[in-house]
């Protein structure tokens, strides 16, 4: 082995510790926030009817859990082609389902603060249908087509490492699920100016406002740290931050 073949194992390595702690960290996190409000929950989740909403909530909540875990072990498994794109799989598919529906409890509470009505009602549809089908395509495809893993003969007895022979243009899905939550945040402002004496009237109106812009970014912050790291990240970094970060 030459000292360039070498020092590239060495910062492959580097790299790969970097995905585990992140994958880590993300975990950590989530084990966290849920034991500071699984009190809230319990209160006011457990107890409701079953309800479209309710399944878009324990989505949300979970899917992370599902995220990070399976990119910990996806970081730290033993090497093995088979397990590893079916992990993987599972993996960008309910990252997906957690978007998903962190973005359908948002468009559902923009809806509610517009009075509910069916114009709205119907742009989330359409939204929704132009903005998730070609990210489940392009997601679909990018694993069947582009997908492959290491033959590094070191790395294979260390981790699972999916490559891709089109990184540059995985960016694209994430650029797309900036779509609808800007939409959200735009006609939750709109909402804001438009009646500023009755938001200034019900707290309640408050809230919405300040968690909504909150959330949009955390997204927008989380959807451009995962196109920074796809484009110009490794693939050892790539393949195991996104789902947690």
């Amino acid at each position: 082995m030459s000292i360039a073949d070498v020092r590239d194992t060495a910062a492959l390595f580097r790299q790969l510790e970097l995905g585990k702690y992140a994958s880590l960290s993300g975990l950590v996190a989530a084990v966290f926030d849920y034991c500071i409000t699984v009190d809230q929950e319990i209160s006011l989740m457990w107890t409701s009817r079953w309800s479209f909403m309710k399944v878009l909530f324990l989505a949300n909540r979970y899917s992370p859990f599902i995220d990070c875990a399976l990119g910990f072990n996806i970081s730290s498994a033993l090497f093995d082609r088979i397990a590893c794109s079916t992990k993987y799989k599972v993996l960008s598919h309910c990252a997906i389902l957690g978007f998903i529906a962190a973005e359908g409890i948002l468009m559902t509470r923009t809806y509610a603060l517009w009075g509910c009505k069916k114009s709205l009602l119907v742009f989330f549809v359409v939204l929704s249908i132009g903005t998730y089908a070609p990210l489940i395509v392009l997601v679909e495809r990018s694993l069947r087509s582009y997908v492959t893993y290491t033959s590094n003969p070191t790395t294979q007895y260390l981790t699972c490492v999916p490559l891709s022979a089109a990184d540059s243009a995985l960016w694209i899905p994430w650029l797309l699920l900036l779509i609808p939550e800007t939409a959200v945040i735009a006609l939750t402002v709109l909402h804001q100016y438009s009646s500023p004496g009755r938001s200034r009237r019900v707290h309640l109106f408050g809230i919405l406002y300040r968690d909504g812009l909150l959330a949009y970014c955390t997204m927008l912050g989380t959807i451009l740290l995962n196109v920074i790291v796809k484009v110009a990240g490794s693939p050892a970094t790539s393949a195991v931050v996104q789902p947690c970060v």
